[in-house]
Formats: structure tokens, C-alpha cells, sequence
């Protein structure tokens, strides 16, 4: 995709959320912003480092997931189209990420520089509002995830997430889809024989 094409998309996606934004203000934001073409199974933020710049995606699906002390990598969430792949809180204090993310497919992505997203909420406060808008609707959604692993069994877990995100599930492995939902591999895959089995 061109980066024409790309900059139209994330402003109509925009727009969905902040109906009031103009385009001149878009393109005012824009001028930093660049793409980037990453490849299947390529890093696009590493754990532990500072994160330098944030970004869109476009196309394609990225994994955020942390690896634990024994080197377990524990899968956090999957980040495709019209989604953001980055960290906010450490994000914004220039912190390390305590995530990595990691592209499942090809995946093309809009990238912004902190500096910049700090410059903008100053001189565009429709920007500012717009990020605490979307931070907000991703700790409800963390909220969430952590309420159904205390609270719901894998099963429950496993079938939310088919009727939930059905386009998606036909795009992960169930290994990942096994760290996600917080259950061994070999359990996942006796849940799924066990389901089928009760239709």
C-alpha cells in the first residue's frame, strides 16, 4: 500500500471516533508519520527496551506477549487491522516495554515518534481526547480478560473467543491461541475434540 492510501484509512478510522476532527488538523499530525512493511514473524517492539515510536496497523497482525524468567512466552493479545501495537503508559513516560510485539503475518503499520504524539496532544487537544478515549477502552478491555481467567473456566474462554473475534481465530495458531487463553497446548486441543464431540 502506498502511504496515501494508508494515511486515508487511519483517518477515516479517525473520524469513526472523533467525528469533529478535521482534515487539516490530520495533516498536520501526519507530517511526522511514517510506514513501515514488516515481515512474518519479525519484532516490531522488543520487551525491555524503550519504546521509541507507536504504531497503526493497516494490514496485517501482530502478538503482544511477554516472556517470564524460564523464557515462557506468555501471549497478552493480538493486534490487527485499525489497532494499536504499543504500550501507552510506558509509551508515554518513555519507559521499557514489559511487552513484545511480534508480527504474525506480513503486517503494514503506521509509525508515530512519542515526541510527536506529545507535541500534537499540546498544540491538538481533539488528539489528546482521542488517546483517552482509546486508553480507556483498552483497560476495559484488560479488565475484562483478567475477570474471565478468574472467573470463567478455559472452555468458556476458548468459545467467548470464537464468537467474539471469529475473523481472527482463523488467523492464529492454537499454540497462540493457547497462551492467550492461559492453558497448555494439549489442554486446548482435548477442549476443542470435547466440544466438537458434544455436537
Amino acid at each position: 500500500m502506498n502511504i496515501n492510501d494508508c494515511l486515508n484509512q487511519y483517518f477515516n478510522h479517525l473520524k469513526k471516533t472523533c467525528p469533529e476532527l478535521i482534515l487539516a488538523e490530520f495533516e498536520q499530525f501526519s507530517t511526522q508519520l511514517t510506514i513501515s512493511e514488516l515481515d512474518k514473524n519479525e519484532i516490531y517492539i522488543e520487551q525491555g527496551k524503550v519504546q521509541k515510536q507507536g504504531g497503526f496497523v493497516i494490514k496485517g497482525l501482530i502478538r503482544e506477549f511477554y516472556t517470564d524468567e524460564l523464557g515462557n512466552e506468555k501471549t497478552m493479545n493480538f493486534v490487527s487491522e485499525n489497532e494499536y501495537a504499543f504500550n501507552y503508559p510506558t509509551y508515554m513516560e518513555k519507559e521499557p516495554s514489559p511487552f513484545s510485539y511480534q508480527c504474525l503475518e506480513p503486517t503494514t503499520i503506521i509509525n508515530f515518534p512519542i515526541n510527536h504524539i506529545q507535541q500534537t496532544y499540546q498544540e491538538l487537544p481533539i488528539f489528546e481526547q482521542y488517546g483517552r478515549l482509546r486508553s480507556e477502552k483498552r483497560a476495559k478491555k484488560q479488565r475484562k480478560r483478567l475477570k474471565d481467567l478468574l472467573s470463567k473456566t478455559a472452555e468458556q474462554r476458548y468459545i467467548d473467543f470464537i464468537e467474539e473475534n471469529p475473523a481472527l481465530f482463523q488467523r492464529i495458531t492454537i499454540s497462540h491461541l493457547a497462551s492467550y487463553l492461559g492453558v497448555e497446548r494439549q489442554t486446548l486441543t482435548k477442549i476443542r475434540k470435547q466440544i466438537i464431540t458434544k455436537k
